[in-house]
């Protein structure tokens, strides 16, 4: 069993190799954005923050097929974190300071999965499923628009 030094110190390392910042896969130029989504990343787990989803631990986001979606994380510690969609196919720069933000956008085409790519972070708990809305428009649905 690792010590929690040597997992921190392996996650730290995996970021460094992985470019200390550098996107694992481009993001697509998906034009303006329909919907966008705030998280503060946490070891244990992303929190909502804002409409409907605000104080949620790994909120269920949402977004109706073709929508252009941008989801924005806020390091809420001073620990290494990052974001990325199995689906989807991608993957924000990672993120180490206190208060430092990074983003993702792309086109919604399938439910999917979003969860932190540092070792050891998905096992503790930074995960959350991302949902195809269906049916009508509704007003109340989450997410905000742009800006």
């Amino acid at each position: 069993m690792k010590s929690i030094t040597a997992v921190l110190l392996s996650s730290v390392i995996a970021a460094l190799i992985a470019g200390c910042g550098g996107a694992a896969d481009t993001e697509p130029d998906t034009g303006p954005v329909d919907r966008q989504y705030r998280l503060e990343a946490l070891m244990i787990g992303y929190i909502g923050q804002g409409g409907e989803i605000d104080g949620e631990k790994n909120p269920v986001l949402r977004a109706r097929q073709g929508e252009s979606v941008e989801i924005v994380i806020v390091n809420g510690e001073r620990m290494v974190h990052d974001i990325a969609f199995r689906r989807h196919r991608v993957r924000s720069d990672t993120i180490l300071e206190h208060g430092a933000t990074t983003s993702i956008t792309f086109i919604a085409e399938t439910d999917d999965t979003y969860y932190c790519t540092i070792p050891g972070h998905l096992e503790a708990g930074m995960a959350g499923e991302f949902r195809l809305i269906e049916g009508p428009s509704d007003p109340a649905e989450a997410g905000s628009g742009p800006g």
